[in-house]
């Protein structure tokens, strides 16, 4: 008899299961909960518009909660617990269309999902929400919670995740979703992950949270993992770190997002990264962010690899208007690549500050590659417009900062504006021009420094090897083009050996061994000019051009500005450099004559258009 009853529970199970019913609130059940109740894995409770006085409980069951197409449902929850609590271990819940709104409880004012639970939310509206942690959503440990195009708002957190909260190995997708208004009197004003996952995709949108400590919009600590693609971060403010995002011991990965307008009271007015924290950045936007140091990005005994980076506009009362970076107890390092970064403004380093700190400091590691840094200010007399290297007594032995292939032009910092050294630092120069800036380009105790291959004007105090004090003749600074014209003496003069690994892997294709591929402007970054002669040191591959970008001339017959358009200006400079014998005439062998083949060679490429 007990089998029987058994083997009949079972296809009771099976049945409900399999011949899903739709059960309709408020026609034939009153309340949402009691739909639920009634309702087996697989079915449906559809709610009409009203206002429902409930808490919800999904009681573990696979169905789907949601609101009838085209209608406005909102589920009103009673104080003292979450409006929706979606039971540990839940087999996919799907919510759909409600508006979640006015809950209070512990952890979860308005959706408290149990651990190992995996539901989806899909064009919910959390609103209002109070709780102690995690005010708008509450995750336990090691449930999987996806949103898709939710809106997250003005839900409050008295202690940590205004408006979503998670805990150990739980992970969360956010898919055009916003997250705005949310506070926190802690920390993770938008979002606090600890040793939790996060992806976020789409149109997702962190507008205007705040905390009262750390992360603004979020927070991430102890193993969390965050991954963004093309997020935004509008606004966000934390009164202490990390106006944007905060991660401690976290991992932060980001490709084309943008941070505009965030601010911190302390450090890191779009991101801190601290306590080991790493940050791989690809191609985001920092715009209009402020801090009192680190306008953009602060790094603190972490790592930062960004590339392609569009750092413009940000503020430090401090240092570091875009980045600051400083090793205390453990190792710091900022690996910048083809990164855009001007306009950013603090009191004693603009463009970017790197405190070295103590001899017992962990090692700063800074390099700069492929750079463009112009027309940042320092605002008080003393401080360092472009990049600034300072320290707190004798800096460890493994500490270096470097620029390399980068452009440092119209840094305004009073009497140190490109390039400034404190005390004993260890820096270097390689392939860069440090030039037109308001006063000397290079500045401070640069003796013994590693400088080589670059353009600057104090070439007679500090001394190194293939240097040049000339103009590097920049096409048109004024209007923003940092190119080289064809008459710059930068063209084919750096140094190819001293091409930094492409350990950003610019091109993509997983060689992060190899010299840089590319240039500030595109793919090539040592692209031999056939006219110019090589005065610079060759690694097989040609010889690369001073400063951040490579010169690219269209094909021997363009003599000429402007480069690329072929014109009889192009004619009368061959024919002048042909009269003259300079070497960029001798187009065709045997190579030290000047004769008709060489005025062949030119006529079949200018004839042909140049084409390649």
């Amino acid at each position: 008899m007990r089998q029987l009853m058994i083997a009949l529970t079972c296809v009771g199970s099976l049945v409900g299961s399999t011949l899903a019913t739709d059960r309709h609130v408020p026609s034939v059940y009153t309340t949402i909960q009691s739909a639920i109740n009634a309702a087996f894995n697989g079915d449906s409770v559809i709610v009409q518009t009203g206002n429902y006085a409930e808490n919800v409980n999904t009681l573990g069951k696979n169905i789907s909660v949601y609101g009838a197409p085209g209608a406005s449902v909102t589920i009103i929850g009673s104080p003292g617990s979450a409006v929706l609590t979606i039971g540990s271990a839940s087999n996919a819940p799907f919510i759909g269309n409600l508006t979640i709104r006015n809950g209070s409880g512990f952890l979860g004012g308005g959706i408290s999902v149990g651990a190992n639970a995996s539901p989806t939310f899909d064009n919910c509206r959390v609103w209002l929400n109070t709780a102690a942690g995690g005010g708008g959503v509450f995750i336990f440990a090691n449930a999987d919670v996806t949103m898709i195009g939710c809106d997250i708002w003005a839900n409050h957190a008295d202690a940590e995740g205004g408006g979503i909260s998670m805990l150990t190995g739980s992970s969360l997708t956010l898919s055009n979703t916003l997250l705005e208004a949310n506070t926190a009197d802690l920390t993770g004003g938008g979002l606090r992950a600890f040793d939790a996952d996060v992806e976020t995709t789409g149109t997702t949108h962190f507008l205007n949270n705040s905390s009262v400590r750390d992360g603004g919009a979020i927070e991430a600590l102890d193993g969390a993992s965050v991954v963004m693609i093309g997020t935004r971060f509008t606004g966000n403010q934390a009164g202490w770190s990390g106006g944007a995002i905060s991660a401690r011991a976290a991992g932060i990965s980001s490709q084309s997002s943008t941070f505009t307008s965030n601010t911190a009271d302390a450090p890191g007015g779009a991101i801190l990264l601290v306590d080991a924290a790493v940050c791989f950045s690809s191609f985001d936007t920092f715009t209009e962010n402020s801090a009192l140091n680190g306008g953009a990005i602060r790094v603190l005994e972490s790592g930062l690899l960004l590339k392609g980076g569009f750092m413009v506009g940000n503020s430090a009362v401090d240092f570091g208007g875009a980045i600051a970076a400083t090793g205390n107890e453990n190792p710091g390092a900022a690996l910048v690549f083809n990164s855009n970064i001007s306009l950013n403004t603090a009191r004693f380093g603009g463009a970017a500050f790197v405190n070295v700190g103590p001899a017992s400091a962990g090692a700063t590691t800074v390099t700069f590659a492929n750079c463009l840094i112009t027309n940042n200010t320092a605002s008080i007399p003393t401080g360092q417009g472009g990049i600034g290297v300072g320290q707190n007594g004798v800096p460890h032995a493994d500490t270096l900062v470097s620029v390399v292939c980068s452009t440092l032009t119209r840094n305004d910092g009073g009497a140190r504006n490109g390039f400034d050294v404190d005390s004993n630092s260890r820096v270097a120069l390689h392939n860069s021009i440090v030039w037109d800036n308001a006063g000397p380009g290079l500045s401070g105790s640069w003796h013994g420094q590693q400088i080589s291959h670059s353009i600057f004007p104090e070439t007679g105090t500090f001394f190194g090897t293939g240097n040049i004090n000339a103009d590097p003749r920049l096409r048109n600074p004024a209007a923003g083009d940092f190119t080289l014209q064809l008459t710059s003496p930068g063209i084919d003069a750096g140094s190819s050996p001293l091409v930094p690994s492409d350990v950003a892997d610019l091109d993509g294709d997983g060689d992060v061994s190899e010299p840089l591929p590319w240039h500030f402007g595109g793919p090539d970054r040592i692209s031999d000019d056939p006219l110019t002669p090589d005065t610079g040191v060759n690694a097989g591959l040609g010889v690369v051009d001073i400063g951040a970008y490579e010169f690219r001339r269209t094909c021997v017959a363009d003599f000429a500005e402007p480069i690329t358009v072929i014109d009889f200006d192009d004619v009368l400079a061959f024919l002048t450099a042909f009269g003259g014998m300079d070497p960029i005439a001798d187009l065709a062998p045997p190579i030290g004559e000047f004769d008709f083949d060489d005025i062949l060679a030119f006529l079949t490429a200018f004839g042909a258009g140049c084409p390649g």
